[in-house]
């Protein structure tokens, strides 16, 4: 995932406040000039300003008519990169003023994948209240499901699954239990099977997340999905395995 966060280093709170009056001064001057401003590759000052944290800057910036939905040349657009960095106060700043919170990049993903894939879970949340696709995909067939599993990020996996995302195979025969059970994430692992994940599903290459574990040398997931096919062969709950 691209991103346009600006490096920081360490600077008095003074210096702060100097830097965020002349990045709102900056936003004023955009706005006399009508906002057409932007770099070779899409970047506009709203992208920019949310990109690197400038909540006061967005603010201005949309107050005065920027368009909150202008994308780069790489699909991705403001919102994206707010919930890239986590900046919930900015996400909600966009959203309230009418950004379209599934706008993908050109690749397929939206800002809940981002979300997601960083770990940001309050973003996560808020995004889901106001209705993100839980059920998006990008190019290569993953959902947000997949990539918070993939990434081992618990509490997204545990609100996705709240809201009913898809635990059996996903267009490229993966499911979130292979991507968990293939990294190691034990805890996603067990959130998983206790929702009624399928341990012995198969992908197109024929492996179940057991063989993933097993051959990515995660042992101990692969005894406990086992553990997991066993007692719901006996029908028993996989809860029972936990």
């Amino acid at each position: 995932m691209a991103s346009l966060n600006a490096k920081r280093g360490h600077s008095s709170s003074s210096n702060s406040s100097r830097s965020s009056s002349i990045l709102i001064l900056a936003a004023h001057v955009y706005i006399a000039v009508g906002m057409r401003g932007e770099s070779s590759e899409g970047t506009t000052p709203l992208i920019l300003a949310a990109a690197n944290n400038h909540a006061d800057c967005v603010n201005v910036l949309l107050e005065h008519g920027a368009e909150p939905n202008a994308r780069r040349l790489t699909g991705t657009c403001a919102l994206f990169f707010a919930a890239q960095g986590g900046f919930i106060d900015i996400v909600r700043l966009l959203l309230d003023s009418g950004t379209t919170i599934d706008t993908a990049s050109y690749d397929g993903g939206t800002p809940l994948f981002v979300a997601c894939q960083c770990n940001h879970i309050e973003v996560v949340e808020e995004m889901l209240k106001r209705g993100a696709d839980i059920h998006a995909e990008m190019a290569d067939g993953a959902t947000p499901l997949f990539k918070a599993a993939h990434k081992g990020n618990l509490e997204c996996v545990e609100e996705l699954v709240k809201y009913g995302a898809n635990l059996g195979a996903l267009e490229n025969g993966e499911s979130a239990l292979h991507a968990a059970a293939l990294f190691g994430h034990m805890a996603v692992v067990k959130h998983l099977m206790v929702n009624g994940s399928i341990p012995d599903l198969k992908n197109k290459d024929g492996f179940s997340p057991i063989d993933l574990a097993k051959d990515s040398g995660y042992g101990s997931i692969a005894d406990y999905l086992r553990k997991c096919r066993h007692t719901t062969a006996n029908g028993m709950s996989s809860q029972t395995a936990v």
